[in-house]
């Protein structure tokens, strides 16, 4: 299992790095302001993306449960009914898309603040919201085949492929954005890198998996009943997440200018591949628990959520901690010294939620999808949803984006209680056992982390890029340190100390 995670790390890894180098050279080569239109139009166009009806998700799961019982019919007819479904929506995106583009000038880029955008700007912005509208539909059936890799927890390959999509990304926005700086030249290599990662795992497919056919040759009426039953809960779920986290950019753009949006962009800039990065476990969880509810296998799954739930927050620990300390340094290095203050603060407000929400939603949401218990996980996501964008409806118009930021932090906090009571719910084990395995430790053990980024922060002084990666290397060595030799010193499910004392007095005696 801690093969497969890994390298879902290692694909996260390769995006985080990616977004390091693109963001600040998109924001340079576009302007403030057009990078924050970029960023409403993505926004705006991710809405089409529920029509994908939660297929992929779906997918998953019914064909993990046909792998583990060797039906290869069963799997190919829920593959050849995903596709059918993937390609009519599709070109519904279309039809809706086209009128999505009216809504988005209506609303914004006829608004006075946008109007001031040179009209070079505001055309181009158009044509790639056609152009986004149109990667979107085809990818719904060109990302099904991930799913068939994910039921086959193939994620080493799968991940290599993804990889590869990634860093043409890199080459080719730095390459045709140096000659062409235009707002259309994102969502074109975006739709490239579709098209490319698509026919590598296809490619790939029909070489390891020649039971599986993908087509539309076995598709069956009866299966899509099967798969939308459960894959509602997924659309649900992308609804949830859209009103949490997308719409902000929107509501920002009703009430302020497109350079505000950036500004909360890059404050919010980290938790998108932060949460990919938590989603490498979800990924992995969601398949390892299907198997076990099948053998009845609670007392694993219970480990698994207790284990893996405390790993989370390990990771997301020392990312938080940095973040919340010299998240506005680094924005002001990494981009350019105005956002110090400008987008530090949304860091430091967001990032304690996200550490709280994404701790808890890495291992506890795919559990609950394992083993069929999507539906209160899912609505609660839903209404969390429409706390937040109610709560930034309002907030933003007195407090600006800093209430955007309020309200999208409290919310999330909120979900991350509910999420947790469910699953220990449903694995029949206390809130209370869970935060005195996962929470207890961990909480006293970031506290000389802690203190020792205030100590460089407010004492010393913290001032360029030597400083903040000399500030990392020493959080990282004293947070392994203080994890090894006391959080998880003696624990029943991963001694770090006993497996190092292990590996070491092994290497002596070889």
């Amino acid at each position: 299992m801690l093969k497969h995670i890994g390298s879902n790390w290692a694909l996260s890894i390769t995006g985080i790095t990616v977004m390091l180098v693109l963001s600040p050279f998109m924001e340079h080569v576009l302007g403030k302001g057009e990078y924050g239109v970029w960023i409403a139009i993505a926004a705006a166009t991710g809405i089409l993306d529920l029509l994908a009806l939660g297929v992929p998700m779906a997918s998953v799961r019914f064909v993990s449960e046909h792998l583990a019982a060797d039906e290869i019919d069963e799997v190919n007819a829920v593959v050849s009914t995903g596709l059918a479904i993937c390609l009519a929506t599709g070109a519904v995106v279309v039809a809706l898309g086209l009128l999505l583009l009216f809504g988005f000038q209506e609303v914004l880029l006829t608004t006075p603040k946008w109007a001031e955008l040179p009209p070079a700007t505001l055309d181009q912005a158009r044509l790639a919201f056609v152009v986004s509208v149109a990667r979107i539909a085809a990818s719904f059936a060109m990302r099904l085949p991930i799913a068939i890799f994910d039921a086959h927890q193939d994620f080493a390959l799968r991940n290599g492929i993804l990889m590869g999509g990634i860093l043409f990304r890199l080459v080719a926005m730095i390459g045709l954005l140096s000659v062409n700086a235009s707002i259309a030249v994102v969502p074109a290599v975006m739709s490239v890198e579709v098209v490319l990662v698509f026919l590598g795992l296809a490619t790939v497919m029909r070489r390891r998996y020649p039971g599986i056919r993908y087509g539309l040759g076995a598709v069956r009426r009866a299966k899509v009943r099967t798969i939308m039953s459960f894959g509602v809960f997924g659309s649900l779920l992308n609804f949830g997440v859209l009103l949490a986290y997308q719409c902000d950019a929107l509501v920002i753009g009703r009430y302020l200018d497109p350079e505000q949006i950036t500004s909360f962009d890059f404050g919010n800039k980290f938790f998108l591949p932060l949460g990919q990065f938590m989603i490498g476990i979800g990924t992995v969880v969601m398949p390892f628990a299907v198997r076990l509810k099948a053998r009845g296998a609670l007392d694993e799954l219970r480990v698994v959520f207790f284990k893996w739930s405390k790993i989370s927050l390990s990771i997301v620990g020392c990312a938080g901690l940095y973040l919340s300390v010299l998240g506005p340094e680094f924005l002001g290095t990494w981009i350019a010294p105005a956002y110090e203050t400008e987008s530090g603060p949304i860091t430091q407000i967001l990032m304690p939620s996200f550490a709280i929400y994404l701790t808890v939603r890495a291992v506890a949401l795919p559990v609950l999808l394992g083993v069929g218990r999507p539906a209160r996980a899912v609505g609660g996501l839903v209404v969390m949803g429409v706390v937040n964008l109610a709560l930034s409806l309002v907030l933003v118009r007195t407090h600006g984006i800093i209430g955007v930021a309020v309200a999208t932090a409290v919310p999330n906090v909120l979900y991350a209680g509910w999420l947790l009571y469910l699953a220990c719910l449903e694995l029949d084990c206390s809130v209370g056992a869970y935060l005195r395995h996962v929470v207890l430790r961990p909480a006293l053990g970031m506290l000389p982390s802690l203190a020792f980024l205030l100590t460089l922060k407010l004492a010393v002084g913290i001032d360029g890029w030597a400083e903040l990666i000399a500030a990392g290397l020493g959080l990282v060595v004293l947070y392994c340190a203080t994890w090894v030799f006391f959080v998880y010193r003696g624990d029943p499910h991963l001694d770090l100390r006993a497996e190092l004392a292990a590996r070491l007095a092994a290497r002596r005696g070889g």
